[in-house]
């Protein structure tokens, strides 16, 4: 960690055995110490301990963070180097002032990761990319994505997947998922990354899984967009599951100008389509939901 990080608290170590709550929001009220805003070494290390100490899925949700702290901390848990070990995402919303902390994502939250890089594959089975255009496409998750415009200049967050074509920084397509996180949180996501995109970001998938009565998970998708005046679009809706009776058919389009923004390939048409496949995301959801003793809604 660099000389200008917020340094790791002794107090890791004694954490590791703390329980910690599945879901955590702390609003800037709730977050004080002696009636005084935590500062961002304390935040910090809060945040350290948490991750530090997990043994399961947790999602930490801190409001009212100033852009200074927010980003500070953010930066620093990106150094991290004692939180290595544990799986975890972290966003900080400068336009919000919300930082969140997806501790140790579950196989269901992160089915859409294998589905993705299946789809790709298609494509160029298909014919519908070249060999050298899938390799273009690259597939990353939990990068730390910066240089995002205004009102989001001091963001950052790790997408939960995102094509970033060769030779750009921000992502073309990006995927978010929920299973703790709210359908709220999830549109304060596709806002960021497509109001904040630069005209990078062309679309935004957001899956939100929820377990209900039963023991059973119900799912839904939802694909967006910037309209003409800036704002996002919906542009398409699915429910996942329960499986709906035009299952086998069920689709999203994602065109070549979606995929490859202005990197497009000289000669290809922005507007060809490609059907990702929500049939295939399905069978690797309900095998992912039954190793987890669930079962599909």
């Amino acid at each position: 960690m660099s000389d200008s990080s917020l340094s790791v608290s002794n107090e890791v170590k004694q954490a590791r055995t703390t329980k910690q709550t599945r879901i955590t929001r702390q609003s800037n009220r709730e977050n004080t110490e002696n009636n005084q805003k935590l500062s961002a070494q304390k935040l910090f290390n809060q945040i350290s301990r948490a991750i530090s100490a997990a043994t399961k899925h947790q999602l930490l949700t801190y409001e009212g963070v100033d852009s200074k702290t927010g980003s500070s901390v953010a930066e620093s848990l990106d150094e991290d180097k004692r939180v290595e070990a544990v799986g975890h995402r972290v966003g900080y919303n400068s336009y919000t002032q919300t930082l969140h902390i997806n501790i140790m994502p579950t196989f269901i939250h992160d089915c859409h990761q294998p589905w993705l890089i299946t789809q790709t594959r298609k494509m160029e089975r298909s014919g519908f990319t070249t060999a050298a255009e899938t390799d273009f496409l690259r597939i990353l998750s939990g990068t730390t994505i910066k240089n995002l415009g205004p009102p989001y200049i001091d963001s950052s967050k790790q997408p939960d997947q995102a094509i970033v074509p060769q030779n750009q920084v921000i992502p073309t397509v990006v995927v978010e998922a929920g299973w703790s996180e709210s359908v709220p949180k999830l549109h304060q996501d596709m806002n960021l990354w497509l109001k904040g995109g630069s005209g990078f970001v062309q679309v935004v998938l957001l899956f939100k899984w929820a377990e209900i009565t039963g023991g059973r998970v119900k799912a839904f998708v939802e694909v967006y967009d910037l309209d003409p005046a800036g704002n996002g679009r919906l542009l398409q809706s699915e429910t996942i599951l329960p499986a709906p009776n035009n299952a086998a058919a069920q689709v999203i389009t994602i065109t070549r100008g979606q995929l490859f923004g202005v990197a497009i390939p000289a000669g290809r048409n922005p507007n060809d389509p490609f059907n990702l496949s929500l049939d295939d995301l399905r069978t690797i959801a309900i095998e992912y939901i039954q190793n987890e003793g669930l079962a599909p809604a």
